[in-house]
């Protein structure tokens, strides 16, 4: 039988669940929206997209993560200053952000793909990706772990936006380009031989394998659309030791 002060202490973990879930709002279009520059964690089923920082000007910076128990049927996409991260649990459509939004993947599905827009930042070091990656409208994206399938740079997604800059940044080690050893630097379109899409757009692109730096593996095809869209390839911190450590001993040798 509850006491007393467990009914209370019910009730009030109730109350503040409630309060919690009220700052949430659907719009006309039936999407969850949250744009008050809280802290907030989905560990439910919500039935629609989620739109954080969408109405709110200026934006102020509200975090929402999807953890394990969560999952989103349809889109999961910040404005403004927002901050989305997915840590676990299941995403039916897009992950993505634009106008400065900051992205992050530690766990958890994709079902489809993530889009990096408007000089945003995304940050994937675990999770499953299950369709495309886009970096576009300077904007960038750099990958420690995961998996992850195609990765196309450089876009443009909207036509008020002048640059084409784009950065992926990838960490690990053993990397290869259509089994070619590759060293790590920064990579642009002139470095991969041309082809054309389905929409009949302009590419440069190869396929990347090697190992991430939380010993993921990585086997992705890179596409990069404009000159001034680049791909870098940098050591995980104990590549990183290692080259440091060579580079001390060929110092003492001389």
């Amino acid at each position: 039988m509850f006491t007393n002060n467990k009914l209370y202490l019910l009730s009030l973990l109730l109350v503040i669940n409630a309060i919690a879930y009220a700052r949430w709002y659907v719009d006309a279009d039936g999407d969850y929206n949250v744009d008050d520059g809280g802290e907030y964690i989905i560990d439910s089923v919500f039935g629609s997209n989620v739109q954080v920082d969408f109405y709110a000007q200026p934006h102020p910076g509200t975090s929402v993560e999807l953890v394990s128990s969560g999952r989103i049927e349809g889109y999961f996409w910040g404005w403004g200053d927002s901050d989305i991260t997915v840590s676990g649990g299941t995403l039916t459509w897009l992950l993505g952000g634009t106008n400065n939004a900051r992205i992050t993947m530690t766990g958890g599905t994709v079902e489809q793909d993530l889009y990096t827009w408007l000089y945003s930042e995304a940050f994937v070091s675990g999770g499953h990706i299950v369709g495309e990656v886009f970096v576009k409208d300077d904007s960038q994206l750099t990958i420690s772990g995961g998996i992850v399938h195609k990765i196309y740079i450089g876009q443009i997604a909207h036509t008020n936006i002048l640059s084409s800059y784009a950065l992926v940044t990838i960490d690990g080690r053993n990397f290869s380009f259509d089994n070619q050893p590759a060293t790590y630097g920064y990579y642009g379109w002139e470095d991969f031989p041309a082809y054309t899409d389905w929409e009949g757009e302009i590419y440069h692109g190869t396929a990347l394998d090697g190992t991430l730096f939380n010993d993921d593996f990585i086997n992705a095809e890179i596409r990069i659309y404009s000159e001034d869209a680049q791909l870098l390839l940098t050591p995980e911190p104990s590549t990183l030791l290692l080259l440091g450590l060579g580079a001390v001993m060929l110092r003492r040798k001389r």
